[in-house]
């Protein structure tokens, strides 16, 4: 028995020896009497990025980035298109309707300074002469942020607008985020005749023009408050 508490006593010196011999912290008295340490820690980084990011959604949620877009005006010759002689009136042929996802998160350009991002649209290519593609957004309702505004007459490319002019959708976007799928800006394609237009020159054949979207850097520049 008197071996057992022997082996005790050594183990509680040795513990209490180590314990002298590291540093000892820094123990300061509070007004009310309450004992703390001395303050410890250690520096973060975080780097968050500038986020430019688009995509193109279906009406179903999935992704049209690239995907043709058909529209066929000989449909308008089927029986129940409701189409006569004399007439050729393309608000016979369906809208589509596809959504803009996107995501932006914006600094400073310079000391002082923000600036907003604008969603511009473009064509590249031919359309029918006197056929506008009219595109009509609704503003984003959904996600988190500055989301920007819609514009609020809708945008006509083909005649009205030439090709290969970046024409402003949404502006005044900030940091903020859409969701995905079917979240975001809600866009109605139609196919529609220029009023002014003149029919002669309005010709058969097949026509393969691309529709652009950018979310672009640094438009409106304003001091920070």
């Amino acid at each position: 028995m008197k071996k057992i508490k022997l082996v005790c006593f050594l183990a509680v010196t040795l513990s209490a020896f180590n314990m002298k011999a590291q540093t000892a912290p820094t123990i300061t008295e509070t007004v009310d009497g309450v004992f703390t340490s001395a303050p410890v820690g250690h520096a973060l980084s975080i780097a968050v990025p500038d986020l430019a990011l688009l995509n193109i959604m279906t009406i179903d949620g999935t992704i049209a980035n690239g995907e043709g877009v058909d529209y066929n005006i000989a449909n308008l010759l089927s029986a129940n298109s409701g189409l006569v002689a004399g007439d050729f009136d393309l608000d016979l042929i369906p809208s589509k309707t596809f959504w803009l996802n996107y995501t932006s998160v914006i600094g400073t350009v310079i000391e002082g300074i923000v600036g907003t991002r604008t969603i511009n649209v473009e064509l590249a290519g031919d359309l029918p002469t006197g056929m506008d593609l009219q595109i009509t957004p609704t503003t984003a309702a959904n996600g988190n942020g500055a989301l920007g505004t819609a514009v609020s007459t809708a945008v006509k490319l083909g005649t009205s607008i030439a090709e290969n002019v970046p024409t402003p959708l949404v502006t005044g976007i900030g940091s903020g985020f859409t969701g995905t799928g079917t979240n975001g800006v809600k866009l109605t394609y139609s196919l529609v005749f220029d009023a002014e237009a003149d029919f002669t020159d309005f010709k058969a054949g097949t026509y393969s023009p691309t529709i652009t979207y950018t979310l672009s850097d640094w438009d409106d520049l304003v001091p920070v408050p």
